[in-house]
C-alpha cells in the first residue's frame, strides 16, 4: 500500500494552493464548473519520484519479465517478451463530468451548453462592454442565486454550477455551461438550466441594453450619408422606418449608448437634435427668392442636383424651393375673388433650407 507523500512535502502543496485560491479570489472560484475544478486540483498537485534499482529488479523477476541464467561461469539477463506486454503502463488524467454522478448516485445530473444571441452591429457592442465592465464572475453568481430564488423548494437542484463566456460568431453570443443534479431521483435537472437562461434572458434586456426609443413626424431630404456621422457623433444608433415599398415613413427607432457605459448624449438632447435637423418646417426661408427664370433653369436634373450639392458643400444645408406662403382666405373674401386662391404660374419661389447631419457633426459648437 502507498503510504503517500512526506507530510512535509503534502503541507507545502497545500499551503501554495491556498495562497493561489486567495489571489484568485472566492468569487471567482465559485463560479469554476467541476471540469475546471478538476484540473485545477491536479494542477496543484506533484510528486517525487525515486526509484531503487534492486526493487525494480526484483519486481521484474517476480511478475516472470526477467530471469537470470547461467552460461558457463556468467550469468545473463533474459526477458519475457510475453510476460513484459501484460505489465500495463500508467494511465494519463482521465476525463469525467458531472454526469458521471449518476453512476454513485440515484440522481439525475445534466450538463448543459446554451447559448444566448446578444445581437449584432451597435446593440451588441453595448451588451458586450456592459457585460465586460459589470464582470461575467459576478453576474454568473446573480444569475445562479436568480435562478434558484425562481425555482420551488422541491425543483431546485441540489448542485449546481454555473460559468459564462462572450464568444463571437454571425452574431455577439453568451455561451452559458450550467450543470446541475436533481434533489431527489424523480426530480428533474433540466429545470434549473431552463431558468438560467430566462433570467440572463431578462437581465440583459433590462439593465445591459442600449435604451430605445421611437421618434415620428420626421422629413429626411437630400443625402443621407450624413447619418453615419450623426450616429459617430451621438454615439448612438438609427434605423429609419419603412413601409411595404420601401420608401421612408418618417419614423425613426434610436438606440442610444447609456451613460454609464460611455455614452454622452441624453434622450432629449437625441431627440432635439433629430428634431432640428429632419424638422418639417425649415429652419431658415428666405421670400420670393428664385424668379420664374431661376425655376425654369433648376427644372434640369443635372444642374438642380449641382446646386443641391454645392450648398451642401459650401453651406451645410440642405435646400429646397418652396412656393410662397398664401394668407389664410376666409369664406367671404373667396366668395368676392374666388381667383385669388388659384396659383399665379409667374410668381416667385422661396428658398427653405435644413442643416445637414454632416454640418452639425463638424460645427465647432458641437462639442461634448
Amino acid at each position: 500500500k502507498d503510504s503517500g507523500p512526506p507530510l512535509a512535502d503534502a503541507e507545502e502543496a497545500a499551503l501554495r494552493a491556498r495562497h493561489r485560491l486567495r489571489a484568485i479570489g472566492l468569487q471567482v472560484v465559485r463560479t469554476w464548473p467541476w471540469p475546471q475544478w478538476a484540473r485545477w486540483l491536479c494542477s496543484q498537485s506533484f510528486v517525487i519520484l525515486t526509484s531503487e534499482v534492486a526493487e525494480i529488479f526484483e519486481g521484474l523477476m517476480q511478475r516472470g519479465a526477467l530471469s537470470i541464467c547461467s552460461i558457463g561461469s556468467a550469468e545473463k539477463t533474459v526477458y519475457d517478451e510475453a510476460n513484459l506486454d501484460k505489465i500495463c503502463v500508467a494511465d494519463g488524467q482521465t476525463q469525467w463530468c458531472i454526469l458521471d454522478m449518476e453512476k454513485v448516485v440515484e440522481r439525475k445530473a445534466s450538463c448543459e451548453r446554451c447559448r444566448v444571441s446578444l445581437g449584432w452591429g451597435f446593440k451588441a457592442d453595448v451588451r458586450v462592454a456592459s457585460l465586460r465592465e459589470s464582470g461575467l464572475a459576478s453576474l454568473t453568481l446573480q444569475w445562479h442565486n436568480a435562478a434558484l430564488e425562481a425555482l420551488t423548494p422541491d425543483r431546485n437542484p441540489s448542485i449546481s454550477t454555473l460559468s459564462a463566456k462572450l464568444t463571437r460568431g454571425r452574431t455577439q453570443r453568451l455561451v452559458l455551461y450550467i450543470s446541475a443534479v436533481s434533489n431527489d431521483a424523480d426530480g428533474s435537472s433540466s429545470d434549473f438550466a431552463r431558468a438560467i437562461v430566462d433570467v440572463v434572458k431578462a437581465d440583459i434586456a433590462e439593465q445591459h441594453s442600449a435604451p430605445e426609443f421611437k421618434m415620428d413626424g420626421l422629413v429626411f431630404r437630400g443625402n443621407l450619408h450624413g447619418l453615419a456621422n450623426l450616429q459617430r457623433w451621438l454615439d448612438c444608433f438609427l434605423e429609419l422606418e419603412r413601409d411595404e415599398d420601401y420608401s421612408l415613413t418618417g419614423s425613426v427607432w434610436v438606440a442610444i449608448r447609456p451613460i454609464k457605459h460611455g455614452g454622452w448624449a441624453t434622450e432629449q438632447l437625441v431627440r432635439e437634435v433629430l428634431a432640428h435637423v429632419f424638422s418639417m418646417e425649415p429652419a431658415l426661408r428666405f421670400p420670393q427668392f428664385f424668379s420664374p427664370t431661376d425655376m425654369a433653369a433648376l427644372s434640369d436634373d443635372s444642374r438642380r442636383s449641382r446646386v443641391c450639392h454645392l450648398m451642401d458643400h459650401l453651406a451645410g444645408a440642405v435646400i429646397e424651393a418652396w412656393p410662397p406662403e398664401t394668407p389664410a382666405v376666409t369664406a367671404e373674401d373667396a366668395e368676392q375673388s374666388p381667383n385669388q386662391q388659384m396659383p399665379d404660374k409667374d410668381c416667385w419661389f422661396d428658398l427653405c433650407a435644413w442643416p445637414c447631419a454632416a454640418s452639425i457633426c463638424s460645427s465647432s459648437h458641437a462639442t461634448r
